[in-house]
C-alpha cells in the first residue's frame, strides 16, 4: 500500500498529469459553451431590399411564395427550420444554404435582394 501512495504522489508531482487535466477541463467546457449556446429562434424574418415584408412563426409547418421584381422565392418553414424550397435565380445559392434554425442565422438570396432572418431569444437576452 505504501508503494501505491508513493505512485500517486510522483503522479501528482508529474507537470505531465496536470497538463492533461487542465487540457481535458478545457475541452469539456469549451464543448458545453458550444452546445449550449446555440438557441432555437422563434421568428423568421423576411428582408426585401432590407425591407421587412413578411414574418413567419418557426413552430407552424407553412409554406410561402415571394413574388419580387427580379423573380420567385419559395420559403417553408417545417419542423422549426426555415429553408428555400426553390427559387428561379441562377446560382441557387438560397436553395442551397440548407436548414435554419438558430438565432441569428440567415439564408440570401443576393440575385433577388433577399434576407430571411432567425430571430428569437437568445441566451444573453434570457439571462438579463
Amino acid at each position: 500500500m505504501l508503494t501505491n501512495l508513493r505512485a500517486v504522489r510522483t503522479i501528482l508531482k508529474s507537470n505531465k498529469f496536470w497538463i492533461i487535466l487542465f487540457a481535458t477541463i478545457a475541452a469539456i467546457s469549451v464543448f458545453l459553451l458550444v452546445i449550449f449556446s446555440f438557441n432555437s429562434g422563434t421568428t423568421v424574418q423576411i428582408f426585401y431590399k432590407d425591407k421587412l415584408i413578411d414574418t413567419m412563426d418557426l413552430s407552424e409547418n407553412k409554406t410561402k411564395q415571394i413574388k419580387l421584381d427580379e423573380g420567385y422565392n419559395i420559403i417553408e418553414v417545417k419542423d422549426g427550420n426555415v429553408f428555400v424550397k426553390s427559387a428561379d435565380c441562377k446560382n441557387q445559392i438560397c436553395v442551397n444554404s440548407g436548414k435554419k434554425s438558430s438565432v441569428g442565422s440567415a439564408i440570401i438570396c443576393a440575385p433577388h435582394r433577399l434576407t430571411v432572418k432567425i430571430t428569437g431569444e437568445s441566451s444573453a437576452d434570457a439571462d438579463t
